[in-house]
């Protein structure tokens, strides 16, 4: 597997891999428009096997410090470790970048996600009340995380 930066090519894969876990049409056009409009990303990187996508990873640069935006794995893919990759590379992005913190907020019913990130030295610091659209429909709270680097 290797983990390099997004590509043109590599927009439509991204796109199908993260909007199978959205699900509002509203949170699928905010990642189209980011896509197609990746200079807002400091760094946006993908995992590719076999020249295929199978997950991918952004950061943004804040004030005092940088936004994990988004970790995504195929479904077909999950529970390999892509993940931890792809969180380990972009921690050292941010890091070498002189970033002195990462944020991030994650479902509450993701426990997987939380555990991975507890794992790598994040801490819970609050949540977001309602933050996340549920199927059909409803919300869930966001538990915000942070890491010293």
């Amino acid at each position: 597997m290797q983990i390099i930066d997004l590509e043109k090519r590599h927009i439509k894969d991204v796109y199908v891999i993260d909007t199978y876990y959205f699900s509002s049409f509203k949170e699928k056009l905010s990642l189209a428009s980011a896509l197609l409009f990746r200079r807002i990303f400091t760094s946006f990187r993908v995992a590719v096997i076999d020249g295929r996508v199978v997950g991918s990873c952004s950061i943004i640069n804040l004030r005092d410090g940088c936004h994990i935006n988004n970790i995504s794995v195929d479904f077909r893919y999950r529970n390999k470790g892509i993940g931890q990759k792809l969180l380990l590379d972009i921690m050292g992005i941010a890091k070498a970048n002189g970033n002195q913190i990462l944020l991030l907020e994650v479902r509450q019913s993701n426990q997987t996600a939380i555990s991975l990130y507890k794992k790598h030295g994040f801490i819970e610091y609050g949540l977001k009340k309602n933050y996340y659209p549920l199927k059909p429909r409803g919300k869930e709270d966001a538990v915000l995380m942070q890491k010293i680097l």
